[in-house]
């Protein structure tokens, strides 16, 4: 089939004149997107073809519909028609555009531009914002503009009220887990986020980044250990009163044993005296009168704690180590206060024999405001200089350090030795985190 030749514009069917005005509109169009785009890529070459081209197309057009009585040809050659004319030119345009536009995103894949940097920072799942002084946003993308809404319910056209609205300086619709100038927020999905800003130089202007980092995981994690870490305090806690109970009952377990070896040794001693006093040759008087002393030194020196066999062990070990130790006060019951009180009498003894040569030992030991404070002070030599804290003396302190009190040494004008003990192991915790962080 061949089409006739000269046909005019006219006598072409209007459904077919509209699809051409059509066609030749999402052209003009296109080839507009194209300039645009080469604009933004700073291409001019490419961006005069792209322009060259709807012109002429145009210019096509507008002849057609100047001259509606001539032939659609260029300027009646009187060889091509007009459908074929037509056609050839969409075609022709066509192609070109689709050229043109694969060439575009061809460049635009290989190359950094203004509009790949927005994309990437869009897509970025950290929120950024970069700002002037002023407040002025320079650079957002799309995670900062969506916390903005849900912090101040706000699009975000000022930085500084943003910001101030994070550290609790205006209003603030999320919940606040953390203010100051690290604020952290939890925004209402329930996802945590964390800010933080600093100030940057721009080409000479400074201006401030504000990241947002979501923490939701870290803050969940944080969160549960913050739980266990509570649940295992209460059960040291309770362990700790079970072990006050269990010291007690040992307490008044050794005070018991002790009133009944004190009785033991009384009751023998009574039977032994009064064997001896209805037949003096039938008993030893020197190892009676020995006894006697040994018990009777013991009621003395320890007084009311003489029932205690920790203290009654290390008041009769220093004996036979040639020192005498005489107390005042009540000493402590319980752990810890008990155990570094006789730790501390230990080293005392020693250091009474090998530094200082006394042969005394004085104890003095009180309560006050719930803290124990026991005494040492011997009958030897005092210290020349400051004491040298050794294995016995720093192992003290350490220990003593650990339980919460706190150690003194004097040198002059003689050597004493206070301990601070508190009444009670130290029960404190660590605050938990999240809070005002």
């Amino acid at each position: 089939m061949t089409l006739p030749q000269n046909i005019l514009y006219e006598n072409i069917p209007f459904s077919a004149r509209i699809l051409l005005l059509g066609w030749t509109i999402f052209l003009l169009g296109a080839f507009i997107y194209a300039g645009v785009r080469l604009l933004e890529q700073k291409r001019s070459a490419a961006l005069l073809a792209a322009a060259f081209l709807p012109g002429i197309y145009g210019l096509l057009q507008r002849m057609l519909e100047w001259n509606p009585e001539n032939a659609l040809l260029f300027y009646g050659t009187g060889s091509s028609p007009a459908a074929a004319a037509v056609l050839s030119v969409i075609l022709f345009c066509t192609a070109v555009f689709f050229l043109l536009h694969r060439n575009i995103r061809s460049w635009a894949r290989t190359h950094v531009t203004s509009m790949s940097v927005k994309e990437g920072v869009d897509t970025l799942p950290a929120g950024i914002c970069c700002s002037f002084a002023d407040g002025f946003p320079k650079l957002t993308n799309k995670k900062m503009e969506a916390i903005c809404m849900e912090v101040t319910g706000a699009p975000l056209y000022d930085a500084e009220r943003f910001y101030g609205a994070l550290t609790g300086e205006g209003p603030c619709v999320a919940e606040r887990i953390r203010t100051g100038p690290e604020p952290v927020l939890r925004l209402k999905n329930g996802s945590v986020y964390s800010f933080r800003r600093e100030k940057r130089m721009l080409q000479d202007t400074p201006c401030f980044e504000l990241l947002a980092v979501d923490v939701t995981e870290e803050y969940l994690v944080r969160e549960e250990l913050k739980e266990k870490k509570e649940r295992a305090d209460a059960v040291r806690r309770r362990l700790k009163e079970l072990n006050r109970s269990i010291t007690a009952m040992t307490v008044e377990k050794e005070t018991l044993e002790a009133k009944t070896r004190l009785h033991d040794e009384w009751g023998r001693l009574l039977l032994t005296a009064r064997r001896w006093y209805y037949a003096p040759d039938s008993v030893d008087t020197e190892a009676l009168l020995s006894e006697w002393r040994r018990v009777i030194g013991i009621m003395k020196n320890e007084g009311p704690n003489a029932m205690r066999l920790e203290y009654v062990d290390a008041v009769r070990s220093a004996f036979l180590m040639g020192v005498q130790v005489t107390a005042d006060g009540v000493l402590p019951e319980a752990s810890p206060a008990k155990d570094l009180a006789v730790l501390a009498l230990n080293v005392c003894v020693t250091n009474t024999l090998r530094h200082a040569g006394g042969r005394s030992l004085y104890v003095k030991s009180g309560k006050k405001d719930g803290m124990w404070c026991v005494s040492f002070r011997n009958d030897g030599r005092a210290p020349e200089g400051p004491v040298e804290e050794g294995g016995g003396l720093g192992g003290l302190r350490q220990k003593t350090e650990a339980a919460g009190g706190r150690m003194e040494i004097l040198s002059s004008p003689a050597f004493i030795l206070r301990l601070y003990i508190p009444e009670r192991e130290n029960n404190d915790t660590e605050s938990g985190p999240g809070e005002s962080e």
